[in-house]
């Protein structure tokens, strides 16, 4: 029998020895017998041959490197004399590999030059007008000239200009989450009509009281106008809004009271 050959031997079955060699495999141990299918390892069959030396070495072909063109930024394919207003048309971000300009910006560090604009978030931070150079503002003049009437005659003087063509602007001081620093409402501009019998309305004929061209703006611009020293901006709103709570609302007691309050302060007896 073989096993007791190899018993006496001092050797291992064949069975022992194929299940060493799978749990070499499992830890990822080199043999030499390449698969588990070389190892049908049988009690009638005799020892495999053992191999010490490993196998003659093979040399695999050399990989061949792909080479990838790069293709060179845009500011280094840009001619001298192209049109700027195409390659940066509207206000966008800085980026660098389209403008042909060596700028910088940002704090230097200690012995070293300013930050270059590749990789730059300052540049990126602020608002640039790259889009807004002589030509191209030159160009969209003369685009925007044929939707434009001549200036009417006899209306030269600011007075004039005032009296037939007032212009009303409106400004906020807040603060808006936006991608953009521009703010949507200034692109809205408002014509206002007036109808003839519109001027037969009187102040006191308005739903509502209006702050803005009353008499009450008017005299109050009169008094900040002649007192010496400046009138805090809290009292001047203070009293714009006592009177317009005096109209819309009605007289009353705490009403006439915060009138009487607001007077004081704005001639300075309070």
């Amino acid at each position: 029998d073989i096993e007791d050959k190899m018993l006496k031997l001092g050797g291992v079955t064949p069975r022992l020895y194929s299940q060493v060699l799978r749990l070499a495999a499992s830890c990822n141990i080199h043999t030499t017998l390449s698969t588990f299918s070389e190892l049908k390892a049988e009690e009638n069959e005799e020892f495999r041959t053992l191999e010490l030396r490993s196998k003659k070495f093979v040399r695999q072909p050399a990989r061949v490197m792909k080479s990838h063109n790069v293709v060179p930024p845009r500011y280094k394919r840009q001619k001298v004399d192209q049109d700027w207003g195409n390659v940066w048309p509207a206000a966008r971000t800085f980026h660098p590999a389209s403008v042909p300009l060596p700028v910088r910006q940002g704090y230097p560090a200690s012995g070293q030059v300013t930050p270059d604009k590749w990789g730059n978030a300052e540049l990126m931070k602020i608002p640039n007008f790259l889009h807004l150079t002589p030509p191209v503002i030159k160009r969209q003049c003369e685009a925007l000239k044929k939707f434009c009437t001549p200036w009417p005659s006899g209306i030269e003087t600011a007075a004039e200009q005032e009296k037939y063509f007032p212009v009303m602007v409106s400004k906020s001081t807040y603060l808006h989450s936006s991608p953009t620093l521009r703010d949507q409402k200034a692109r809205i501009v408002t014509l206002r009509k007036t109808e003839p019998w519109e001027h037969e309305k009187e102040v006191a004929d308005r739903e509502r009281y209006i702050w803005e061209g009353s008499p009450s703006q008017a005299a109050l611009q009169a008094i900040i106008d002649s007192n010496e020293d400046s009138t805090p901006e809290e009292v001047i709103e203070e009293y714009k809004k006592v009177v317009i709570d005096l109209h819309n609302e009605g007289e009353d007691e705490p009403t006439l009271s915060r009138y009487r309050d607001s007077v004081m302060k704005l001639v300075g007896l309070a």
